[in-house]
């Protein structure tokens, strides 16, 4: 038998300071996310940071805990659910695990080990590769190696089945709710600082833009790649997506669609920083009508493009 790991970011486990302040200690301890030359990192985020932004946080997960609790995790399991139904004449058994917090990677790979499962194929549900987050992934496993056989999945960006299941589900999206004046593809932001060492990130967040506009049969002029959730002091990718977001809204653009596909599961970054913290100023602003479009989570299309992508690998 073999097996498959899903790996996602990771959730607290509950909209809460205590359950927030645990998750995103975890979280921003690693290295590759904030690295260990900051001066008095430990001490700074301890005491300064994390009382401050798990208070923060945990307000904004309140506004989209579901009662099914938290949307990553729900969609995640869900995807990894019906992937399984693709797979069960492949004798491969389907698992999924968070890099931060539950289920961990850790308690995933025990669970393979029992069922004497020795050879996995990771997938990172991160469709461009970076540093900060399928590096990290990579980094983690270099422990568990002498113990099974990886098979490392490091990026789907350009996948044909990929991109085919992105424009169909805007297409779908469209076909129900009508089309915006314009349409934003947001990317998580990443500190220029990345990109100068080497991080490939960037650049395949515009090929995905790129490949998306091209089958949804768009002009330059019908979409923007822009970027979000910046935080720290440093300069990250630009423009903006609440920058950009104001500047239509003063161009008097009396629709405009934000659709994030490198999310490929709904979460804080989208459900509430877009869809509603956006939303919200993009109307302050004096714009006229939002649409944010869902993530794919399980549509269909994604589930099949990736049983292609990790088929492809397993051959």
């Amino acid at each position: 038998m073999r097996g498959v790991l899903l790996v996602n970011l990771g959730t607290p486990t509950a909209p809460t300071s205590t359950s927030v302040k645990f998750f995103l200690k975890e979280f921003l301890s690693d290295p590759y996310v904030i690295p260990n030359t900051l001066p008095f990192k430990k001490i700074i985020f301890d005491y300064l940071i994390l009382p401050w932004r798990a208070k923060k946080s945990a307000l904004l997960y309140q506004k989209i805990w579901t009662s099914q609790g938290s949307p990553l995790l729900h969609f995640t399991q869900e995807q990894a659910e019906r992937l399984q139904t693709l797979f069960c004449e492949n004798n491969i058994t389907v698992s999924f695990a968070m890099r931060y917090g539950t289920p961990s990677i850790e308690s995933r790979l025990a669970e393979f080990k029992k069922l004497n499962i020795k050879e996995i194929f990771i997938l990172p549900l991160y469709p461009q590769y970076s540093f900060s987050t399928t590096l990290s992934v990579h980094d983690f496993l270099q422990t568990y190696k002498p113990h099974f056989l990886f098979h490392f999945i490091d990026c789907f960006y350009k996948h044909p089945d990929y991109i085919h299941a992105l424009a169909t589900h805007v297409k779908t999206y469209w076909e129900i709710h009508g089309r915006g004046n314009k349409i934003l593809f947001s990317f998580h932001g990443l500190p220029f600082a990345s990109i100068a060492q080497g991080d490939p990130y960037s650049e395949q967040c515009h090929t995905t833009s790129t490949l998306l506009a091209e089958k949804l049969n768009l002009t330059a002029e019908d979409y923007i790649t822009v970027f979000q959730s910046r935080f720290g002091f440093q300069k990250w990718l630009e423009p903006s997506c609440m920058n950009t977001l104001l500047l239509l809204a003063k161009q008097n653009f009396k629709r405009i669609d934000v659709f994030c596909p490198g999310f490929v599961t709904d979460c804080l970054e989208t459900l509430e920083e877009i869809a509603i913290r956006n939303k919200k100023r993009f109307f302050a602003a004096g714009g006229k009508s939002f649409h944010y479009i869902p993530s794919l989570n399980a549509a269909p299309s994604f589930i099949h493009a990736l049983k292609n992508i990790i088929f492809n690998t397993t051959q």
